[in-house]
């Protein structure tokens, strides 16, 4: 009987530290409802979405990165004088204006 007088005599003890120790959940959900508690979470809600939507943004212009590289690689000089002249085949006039403009702007540079 004395065991049993102990061990109420310790679990009351232990329960009423536990209530100056631990809130309620009375008072648990009442600091969930504070203002500043659900700005808060709106705030890291927010942010959340935020780093989603940049890390979808950086993850596709890394895709598109890579394929660019790998176009370039596959690209061959040959592939770039077909360009140019498909280029000049189609714009004559510009391609001439273009030719002059960089015709004195070389000049310019060499007598300088």
């Amino acid at each position: 009987m004395v065991a049993v007088a102990k061990k109420k005599a310790v679990k009351k003890k232990s329960s009423s530290r536990a209530g100056t120790a631990k809130p309620d959940s009375n008072e648990h959900d009442s600091i969930d409802e504070r203002p500043e508690v659900r700005s808060a979470a709106e705030a890291l809600r927010a942010a959340q979405a935020e780093l989603q939507k940049a890390q979808e943004q950086y993850q596709q212009l890394r895709e598109q990165a890579a394929e660019t590289i790998e176009n370039v690689r596959d690209t061959t000089l040959g592939d770039v004088v077909d360009g140019a002249l498909e280029i000049v085949r189609k714009h004559p006039a510009a391609s001439l204006l273009a030719a002059a403009a960089c015709g004195f702007m070389f000049d310019r540079w060499l007598r300088k």
